[in-house]
This record gives C-alpha cells, sequence and structure tokens, in this order.
C-alpha cells in the first residue's frame, strides 16, 4: 500500500516538473519570438519606413514651397527633366523602399499591424510617384512647346537689361537659357540666387517674363495643369505622411521600440 502511494506521489511529483518545464520552455520559446520579432519590426521600420518618410517630408515641402523642379535641359536632342537632384541623379520614386528585393524578403514579416497597414501604403506610394512621372512629363511637354516669339521675347529684353556679355551667352545657347529660365517661371521665382547669372536681370524683368508667358494661351493652361498635378500631389503626400505615422507609433507601442522618432501632428499637415 505505500508502495503504491508512493508511486502516486512520483507520479503527481514527475507531472507537475513536466508542466513546469513545459510552461518554462514555452515562456522561454515565446521571449525569444518576440525578441526575435522585436528586431525584425525594427528592421522594417529603420530600413524601409523611416528612410520612406525622410524622403517624402523632403519632397512634400519642396512641393509646397516651389523648390521642386532641379534641371530643364538639352541633352542629345531631347529635353530632360530632373526634380530633387541629389548628387549627380534625379531622385528615386518613393515606391523603391517597399518593392526592392530586400524589401520584399523583409515585408513578408507575418505582422498584423504591417498586414492591416502596407496595402494603403503602397496603393498611396504607386500614386504618389504616378503623379510624379505625369508632372516630369507635364513639364517636359511645356520645354518642347514653348515658342519662337517668346524665345525673341526673352532675347529682346536682355538686350534691354543692358548685359551684353549675357545677350551673347544667350545667343549661344538658345535652347538651355531658355530652358535655364523656364525654370524659375514654372516655379514663380520672385528672385533668384546672387550666383545665377541670370539674378540682376530677373530682378529687374522677371515678373514681366512671367506675365508674357501667361500672355501665351497654352502656356497658362499647361501652367493651371501643373498647379493641380502638384497640389495631388501635396494631398497624397499628406495622406501618406499619416499613414506611416500611424504605422510606426501602434508599432512604438506594441513592440516597445526605443528610438523611434515619431512626427509632431503639425509635421503630418
Amino acid at each position: 500500500m505505500d508502495s503504491n502511494w508512493a508511486i502516486v506521489i512520483l507520479t503527481g511529483v514527475l507531472a507537475v516538473i513536466t508542466a513546469w518545464y513545459a510552461y518554462s520552455n514555452h515562456r522561454y520559446v515565446k521571449l525569444f519570438e518576440d525578441d526575435r520579432k522585436r528586431r525584425v519590426i525594427k528592421e522594417l521600420a529603420e530600413k524601409i519606413f523611416l528612410p520612406l518618410r525622410s524622403q517624402l517630408r523632403d519632397e512634400k515641402y519642396g512641393f509646397m514651397n516651389n523648390m521642386y523642379i532641379s534641371k530643364i535641359f538639352p541633352y542629345e536632342n531631347k529635353i530632360w527633366v530632373t526634380l530633387f537632384e541629389r548628387g549627380t541623379s534625379d531622385s528615386e520614386p518613393i515606391s523603391k523602399y517597399i518593392e526592392n528585393e530586400d524589401a520584399k524578403i523583409l515585408l513578408v514579416s507575418k505582422d498584423n499591424i504591417l498586414d492591416r497597414r502596407l496595402p494603403k501604403i503602397q496603393e498611396l506610394c504607386r500614386a504618389y510617384d504616378e503623379n510624379v512621372e505625369k508632372l516630369k512629363e507635364l513639364i517636359k511637354n511645356i520645354a518642347e512647346s514653348i515658342p519662337d516669339e517668346f524665345i525673341s521675347f526673352l532675347e529682346k529684353t536682355l538686350e534691354q537689361h543692358g548685359d551684353r556679355k549675357l545677350v551673347i551667352q544667350f545667343r549661344q545657347n538658345r535652347l538651355e537659357f531658355t530652358l535655364t529660365l523656364l525654370r524659375d517661371i514654372l516655379l514663380q521665382k520672385e528672385r533668384l540666387h546672387p550666383n545665377n547669372i541670370f539674378s540682376d536681370f530677373w530682378k529687374e524683368y522677371g515678373r514681366q517674363v512671367y506675365s508674357e508667358f501667361l500672355k501665351i494661351d497654352v502656356m497658362r493652361e499647361k501652367m493651371e495643369q501643373l498647379s493641380q498635378i502638384r497640389d495631388q500631389i501635396i494631398e497624397i503626400a499628406e495622406e501618406l505622411l499619416i499613414e506611416l505615422q500611424e504605422l510606426l507609433k501602434e508599432w512604438k507601442k506594441k513592440y516597445e521600440l526605443t528610438g523611434l522618432e515619431l512626427q509632431a501632428p503639425d509635421e503630418l499637415a
């Protein structure tokens, strides 16, 4: 009888030990998984969504303040337009952050917050890039459609300005210099940088040049289209910045991520 009780007690003890071991092992595995998940989410934030937000915020500022055209220039019998030039290349589409191969590997991570918010972010990224390309094509179309009469007007106005050296330079590179001034017309520049060769000319004749450009019906219509697309881009950027803010905010709370900078409310407007 005593031996039976001993067996029962031993069995009970073993059951308790087994249960405790299973619980401890499960808890250890969960802690390990939670830590691994936290590291993956932090990598997603730092490699994809924070750089995306940074570029988007910079570009939104440029669009809002008419600082988005870097260059309009002729090259190999074509006209080229670059926006937000960094170094020697045009700014890349923001979709690159979520569509490159490294991003695709990271984005397969299972996370209910990401699963819920990623489709909207992808949709807004594509819409943003499509409108930016549409804007570039319109600028290129404007550059290709400048009437000869307007170029002649620029030359005469430069002659009135009285800088003979500038007039000679303009005559030697009529298209290139016209496109340089077109950039300032499209951005509605009130003044140019002091180092710009047209700085003094623009100070004296800038408003007259802009007014003359708008007298051309087709150019005025295209300027209105440009303004509409720019406004649409800003609207998409604002919506996307809010989506990114909410994603990062939820991640920061759920995974207790430290050092994850969130935007202030006024930076989202």
